[in-house]
């Protein structure tokens, strides 16, 4: 699950790296 996790936030940050900026 935690993996799941981290693959999808790494895919998220390449999708979206400034709405992730700003969500951090």
């Amino acid at each position: 699950m935690h993996d799941f996790c981290s693959k999808f936030k790494i895919k998220h940050h390449f999708q979206h790296p400034t709405i992730h900026k700003e969500s951090a």
